[in-house]
């Protein structure tokens, strides 16, 4: 096609599918870079900067498991322009493609629910003494913390705000697979 001519696709793809799957606040707009390679395509990448994701925000919807994140009703209040890329690629039968394709794999690999919820719980794990010392010295669990979502408040313990958010990314990728999966 006359976009994968210029641009890896695949990279566009998954770049979408993660700042979907996320909800990042600062997706399309701000936090998000592009490179070219010598003599290749425009790739997206490389991806960062997800502290105002996966149900993490209290603006742009990002609490929201339904819906894409590029049609939330705030959306892109910080950058008009930030999502004409995609505005074009979405027109694409190719990208379109691209992008079932891609989420039917990352679903039966990396990004299975069994898979996410396993890398949760080694990062659970491995931060265990770590966040006893982190909220020793900082007590904000149960706190509002700019720009947490207003569910914060609610989590009074580690415990709950794990809890919180495998239940916000299993619910994020049911909506997901109920628009990509074919």
């Amino acid at each position: 096609g006359r976009h994968g001519d210029y641009a890896d696709l695949e990279s566009f793809a998954d770049h979408m599918m993660m700042m979907e799957l996320s909800r990042n606040v600062d997706a399309y707009v701000l936090s998000t870079y592009m490179h070219k390679p010598r003599n290749g395509r425009l790739t997206m990448g490389p991806i960062w900067d997800f502290n105002g994701s996966l149900g993490n925000a209290d603006y742009f919807e990002s609490w929201e498991t339904e819906g894409w994140h590029y049609e939330n009703s705030e959306f892109p209040g910080d950058n008009p322009n930030g999502f004409h890329w995609y505005t074009q690629l979405l027109q694409d039968d190719e990208f379109q493609e691209i992008l079932t394709t891609r989420w039917s794999e990352h679903r039966t690999g990396p990004w299975s629910d069994s898979a996410l919820l396993a890398d949760i719980d080694a990062t659970v794990l491995l931060l265990s003494e770590a966040q006893e010392h982190n909220f020793t010295r900082w007590p904000i669990i149960g706190e509002y913390i700019w720009p947490n979502d207003e569910g914060a408040t609610e989590r009074e313990t580690y415990e709950q705000e794990v809890e919180y958010l495998k239940t916000w990314l299993i619910n994020r990728t049911a909506w997901l697979d109920s628009q990509w999966l074919e």
